[in-house]
């Protein structure tokens, strides 16, 4: 897995990138733009993604656990089997995500990110 770690990528623009196996731990992605993007089995551990664009992005089996995704548009993104373990989704969009096998033990959502969330009511946090 190719290590990113601490580097510095807010607001920049990765559409359609391929990015799997990659790690991004502690990264500043806050505004970047990964719409489209194959983020499958890359590592997003306590990384920074507040109002980040991740329409329509693979995130299959990513390890998102202590993410910062506050008001991050996730709308259509494929979660499945990801760890999002601790994150804060609130703000988020999670129109049309997928989140089968998702870990979201610990995970801070708000009342208004919750939609397509309804069957991990009693492993989510509602503020």
């Amino acid at each position: 897995m190719r290590d990113l770690n601490s580097t510095d990528l807010s607001g920049e623009s990765l559409v359609g990138v391929n990015l799997q196996n990659l790690r991004f731990d502690f990264v500043d992605m806050s505004g970047a733009n990964l719409t489209g993007a194959d983020a499958s089995f890359a590592s997003f551990k306590f990384t920074d993604l507040r109002f980040a664009k991740l329409v329509g992005a693979d995130l299959t089996g990513a390890n998102l656990s202590n993410a910062n995704l506050m008001y991050a548009d996730l709308t259509n993104t494929n979660l499945t089997g990801a760890s999002l373990h601790g994150a804060d989704l609130r703000g988020a969009d999670l129109g049309g995500v997928k989140v089968e096998g998702a870990d979201l033990e610990g995970a801070i959502v708000d009342r208004e990110s919750v939609k397509e969330l309804r069957d991990y009511f009693g492993e989510v946090e509602i503020e």
